[in-house]
């Protein structure tokens, strides 16, 4: 069993009938304030080619934890995205100010008639901003263009 990151791909293999998991955290990931406008989390170029478990939790630093969780995520082809909906979250907390980020992709339960040796990438996790905050960003950069130009001086 392998997991791995090469070239901004993160990759999880296991070998033929190998059941197995991967767990992956990043700390103090820069960047991610899920009180600042974002609304889901995107993995890119997603592909799998078995139906395969995908949890993910995010802790801030007062401690507080959301988690999702999905036993059957669908096969992906690797040409497209996969999104994760912050209302999808479980637990407390705004998390403001994310300190760690656990991904674990593991093979699905023998419960649910999952087989071994699912075959996993991502080539990016970023986070997503709702339209509305783009919407806002676009009226600050047009104000600020508009200030500008009222200032230049008369010739």
């Amino acid at each position: 069993m392998t997991l791995r990151s090469d070239s901004g791909q993160l990759a999880f293999e296991t070998g033929f009938a190998v059941r197995g998991s991967g767990t992956v955290r990043w700390t103090a990931p820069s960047g991610i304030n899920l009180s600042a406008g974002a609304q889901k989390f995107q993995f890119g170029n997603y592909s799998a080619d078995q139906v395969f478990s995908l949890a993910m939790t995010l802790t801030d630093s007062s401690n507080n934890t959301r988690h999702y969780s999905n036993s059957a995520m669908p096969l992906g082809d690797g040409s497209g995205v996969f999104d994760i909906y912050f209302s999808s979250l479980t637990g407390t907390g705004l998390l403001s100010d994310i300190v760690a980020l656990n991904l674990v992709i593991s093979d699905r339960p023998a419960a649910q008639n999952g087989s071994a040796s699912p075959d996993v990438s991502f080539t990016f996790l970023a986070t997503i901003p709702e339209p509305g905050a783009i919407s806002l960003m676009a009226l600050g950069a047009l104000a600020f263009l508009a200030l500008a130009r009222g200032k230049r001086p008369a010739i």
